[in-house]
């Protein structure tokens, strides 16, 4: 189960204070003139968590000795049961009614019900942080019960080297990306079965495309295995790698499963993967054509998403090659172009028109040398709608510590 919380920098922050014996004493007083909640809220409340913590995620139902399953969470109170300073969160515009009804009422387990309702944790969990907590754990859980809409996924992931460091998708952003995509992973037995492609060589070495490839060989191998006894039929993909790699990792995962691939955002939170909302409308692509005779064998392929391509840093054989341009008609290059799946969308079309149509128009064309200034999920659309067998080889090329591209690799025809 996953779960968001406050802020995690002011989490650190949060220290639980021990009550002395006056403060004890007094709370046992505000306890003995309370009652419990009602039964079937209690009970309410327990299945909309499915019997997990709303914070940690931890279980709170215990197999005790014996095969006797006992219950360890606690119900705790989002505005206080009470009111009054005395009550956590006491001093709420809540009504005395409302405060023991289902909606004010959330599972805990003892050390995040000690955390919220100490005297630093409630600065921290205020009422509207723990009814937003309360809000996404039931929210989750009805997704990952809902085995009407739910289906299987196979994760492939990447941990790769960008700028210096290493990145990966972390286990709490893939599954909130999953539960969000109703999907849920596959299991092996009681094991959760993934594919993690390990890419972390830096660019700056002379084998890092080889090896990055044979790396990927390696992956996919074990993944079509997969694909072949039936077990899996859809893949989620949460990958950042060099664009060369990544294209590389599209063209091998091909077109004849479906395949999920997930854009990394700036959003710094367990969503960081999950996909956004078009704020500004979906790009429209379109690709302009070189106005050059139709016997030439190479040209040059500039795509256009995340930042306009410089092609005066092409290598020098490339410099008299015809070009052609695929970019947004309708918006201006930039890093979140793309940052939903209708736009990837939106790209992916655009990519197989144009492939298309140098096909019909440049047939002696047998070679592409690409460069793309795109997000991850395009470069691995680059890879996933090249045909084999139909489109001309594709070269990428990565942009190097000089500030000019530098061939990587080349994707067969």
């Amino acid at each position: 189960m996953v779960r968001e919380s406050a802020n995690d920098a002011d989490l650190l922050n949060v220290t639980v204070h021990q009550p002395g014996p006056s403060e004890v004493a007094s709370s046992l007083s505000d306890m003995s003139k309370r009652k419990d909640p009602p039964r079937p809220v209690v009970v309410s409340v327990w299945a909309k968590a499915a019997g997990r913590c709303s914070m940690c995620g931890d279980p709170q139902l215990v197999s005790a000795i014996r095969d006797v399953t006992v219950t360890i969470g606690e119900i705790a109170h989002q505005a206080g049961a009470t009111e009054g300073k005395k009550s956590p969160r006491g001093d709420a515009d809540v009504s005395l009614p409302a405060r023991d009804k289902e909606e004010n009422l959330m599972l805990l387990c003892h050390e995040c019900h000690r955390k919220i309702d100490s005297t630093s944790g409630q600065e921290v969990y205020t009422v509207e942080v723990l009814r937003g907590i309360k809000e996404q754990h039931e929210a989750m859980v009805a997704a990952l019960t809902d085995f009407r809409t739910e289906s299987r996924t196979l994760v492939v992931a990447t941990r790769s080297t960008v700028r210096q460091q290493a990145v990966a998708a972390t286990p709490r952003e893939i599954a909130f990306a999953l539960v969000e995509n109703r999907r849920t992973p596959y299991a092996l037995g009681n094991l959760t079965y993934n594919v993690t492609i390990d890419l972390t060589d830096p660019v700056s070495d002379e084998w890092v495309w080889q090896r990055g490839m044979k790396q990927i060989d390696a992956a996919i191998e074990g993944i079509e295995a997969t694909l072949s006894a039936g077990r899996v039929d859809h893949l989620s993909v949460f990958a950042l790698a060099p664009i060369p790699l990544l294209a590389y990792l599209g063209h091998k995962l091909g077109d004849k499963t479906t395949v999920d691939a997930f854009r990394r955002s700036r959003d710094h939170t367990d969503r960081a993967w999950c996909w956004g909302e078009e704020t500004t409308g979906v790009p429209v692509f379109v690709h302009d054509l070189p106005d050059v005779g139709r016997e030439s064998d190479s040209i040059v392929v500039a795509l256009d998403v995340t930042a306009s391509v410089k092609t005066e840093r092409l290598p020098a054989d490339l410099t008299d090659l015809p070009t052609v341009r695929l970019h947004p008609s309708n918006a201006a290059p930039g890093p979140d172009l793309l940052g939903s799946r209708r736009a990837l969308d939106s790209f992916g079309r655009a990519w197989r028109r144009l492939l298309a149509q140098l096909e019909n128009d440049f047939p002696e064309v047998n070679r592409l040398h690409v460069v793309a200034a795109v997000p991850a999920p395009a470069a691995v659309a680059i890879g996933r709608f090249h045909r084999p067998y139909a489109d001309p080889a594709m070269v990428m090329y990565e942009l190097g510590e000089d500030t000019r591209y530098q061939r990587a690799l080349e994707i067969p025809a």
